[in-house]
């Protein structure tokens, strides 16, 4: 199984951005689409989060570059930006032993491409997901804009 090794503009960012000087750690994206192998990746890094480490999963809930840019300038927004946001939503705070099965049904819906056509926005979901354990996943808020959607999710306390 290969793995993605560039560097995402989310770490990038974060990396520019670290006054405090904490050490950060990207972990790579399988060059496949598999969700259950990603949900297990996290799997494998829960037990970090013992130690006090943060795990971050850096995506879009929805993430269409191309009908975000065709929408920017009517305010108009795709159909599937909520509904999509909304069954990831459900994902996220399913109970923990439902959720595997759950993050993958998510890349089967009929509208998957539609939202992601690539998943590397959404398979950190996936990782983190994983690594949450048996925390229930919570939603922090939602900004629904034409093809994306800013979402944040939280797994466990800061």
């Amino acid at each position: 199984m290969g793995v993605m090794t560039r560097i995402t503009h989310a770490a990038e960012v974060v990396r520019l951005e670290n006054r405090l000087n904490v050490p950060i750690v990207q972990v790579s994206l399988y060059a496949n689409e598999d969700a259950d192998a990603h949900y297990r990746l996290g799997q494998i890094l829960e037990s970090l989060r013992d130690e006090g480490i943060l795990i971050i999963g850096a995506g879009m809930a929805v993430r269409n570059t191309a009908d975000y840019r065709a929408t920017k300038a009517t305010d108009q927004g795709m159909p599937y930006t909520v509904t999509f946001e909304k069954a990831l939503t459900e994902t996220i705070t399913a109970k923990p032993a439902e959720r595997q099965a759950k993050m993958d049904a998510l890349l089967k819906r009929h509208d998957t491409r539609d939202v992601h056509p690539t998943f590397n926005h959404l398979l950190p979901t996936h990782i983190a997901a994983g690594a949450a354990g048996l925390d229930v996943g919570k939603k922090l808020w939602d900004l629904p804009e034409g093809g994306i959607n800013w979402a944040q999710y939280r797994f466990g306390t800061v």
